[in-house]
C-alpha cells in the first residue's frame, strides 16, 4: 500500500472515493459525537499524507476527519499544539 496518497485510488478500497469517505467520516462523527453531521466538504487542498473531511455539526462546530494509510505520529503533534517546536 501506499505511504503517500496522491489520488483516491491508493487509499484502501472501502475509502477510494469521495462518496466512500463522506460516508465514513459521517458515520466517524456520528459514534464519536452522538450527532449527525450537517454539511461536509473537503478542505481547498488535501495533503500526501491524509484525505480529509470537514464535518460541520448543527451547532455549526467543524470536525476534522482525516484518512491515513500510515499511523500518524502523535507525539510530535503533542509537542507541536503544546509550544514545544523542538523536535530533535
Amino acid at each position: 500500500m501506499a505511504t503517500e496518497i496522491h489520488a483516491n485510488s491508493d487509499l484502501p478500497k472501502s475509502l477510494n472515493s469521495d462518496r466512500k469517505q463522506e460516508t465514513k467520516a459521517k458515520e466517524v462523527v456520528l459514534a464519536r459525537y452522538g450527532v449527525k453531521a450537517e454539511r461536509i466538504r473537503a478542505p481547498r487542498l488535501q495533503g500526501f499524507y491524509s484525505r480529509t473531511r470537514i464535518v460541520t455539526l448543527a451547532s455549526g462546530v467543524d470536525v476534522v476527519v482525516q484518512f491515513r494509510v500510515v499511523r500518524l505520529d502523535v507525539k510530535y503533534v503533542e509537542k507541536r499544539s503544546l509550544g514545544n517546536f523542538d523536535i530533535t
